[in-house]
């Protein structure tokens, strides 16, 4: 039985494990494309909850499920079987390309969501206006995405994202295309509006550093079909340092498990 639900804002009975206002849940939660007969199975009964206020990270080889997992989370796919419990109102969903409208500017381009919620012009402009700054892009409204950097246009998908104030925000890999020294800028740049803002983010990663960088804690996936490998709580201070011996320690911790897993998958 596949199970899909919204949660409300509290909940009365503290013994209930579901999370409320932004977090999410999934209990045993499998996905299965196509047919009986050659069907794949991408996730196999995955448990896990995302508290609200959380950065949340999920890593895990190429090809094991990571994407489907926020597919799911999205409202883009339903689960096979299992039970899927989300925040009330849509989570927002940054990709590894920008995919910003390419015929709108900048202003254009974060003021589209709130077009579609129905917001009149003037607070189109002021809510713009707001996330420019936020982002810290004032001065390129005007511009459109082929005239901005990798990272700007990043910049950008992320203050469209944030213009939806969704309860919870996916990132699949959103800095994955760009050169090291603009994502570590975006690393800083993320883990400030995620403070800033109150975000609730989960944010999936094949790198396994840059979850250590961000994450308050680090989901590990198995190869496909996907499965919770490992859990790790991120108990280091911040802003963290990539560089630093504690970073470095744990980020070689996690990637001897993942290793660990593609060799026993290897095996099979």
């Amino acid at each position: 039985m596949t199970l899909l639900r919204t949660l409300p804002s509290r909940v009365a009975d503290t013994t209930d494990l579901r999370p409320a206002g932004s977090g999410a849940s999934l209990r045993e939660v499998s996905k299965r494309f196509g047919s009986a007969a050659g069907s794949t199975l991408a996730l196999d009964s995955v448990s896990f909850s995302v508290r609200p206020g959380e950065f949340l990270c999920i890593a895990g080889p190429s090809g094991c499920g990571k994407s489907t997992l926020l597919n799911l989370l999205a409202g883009l796919e339903r689960p096979t079987s299992g039970v899927l419990e989300l925040p009330a109102g849509r989570p927002a969903l940054m990709f590894q390309d920008a995919a910003l409208f390419p015929w709108l500017t900048v202003e254009q381009n974060i003021a589209f969501p709130l077009r579609m919620q129905g917001a009149g012009k003037a607070e189109r402009r002021r809510r713009v206006e707001e996330l420019l700054r936020l982002v810290r892009l004032e001065g390129t409204g005007g511009k459109r995405p082929h005239q901005l950097s990798g990272g700007m246009r990043q910049r950008v998908a992320l203050a469209r994202a944030l213009a939806q104030e969704a309860p919870l925000l996916l990132m699949d890999e959103p800095f994955a295309s760009l050169d090291p020294l603009n994502r570590e800028l975006l690393h800083g740049e993320l883990e400030r509006l995620w403070r800033e803002a109150g975000l609730t983010v989960l944010f999936v990663t094949h790198d396994v550093r840059e979850a250590v960088r961000l994450g308050d804690r680090v989901l590990l996936l198995s190869q496909r079909p996907a499965r919770i490998a490992a859990e790790y709580p991120i108990d280091l201070p911040r802003p963290r340092d990539p560089e630093a011996l504690d970073v470095a320690v744990l980020t070689g911790e996690i990637t001897r498990r993942l290793r660990e897993e593609a060799e026993r998958h290897a095996a099979a």
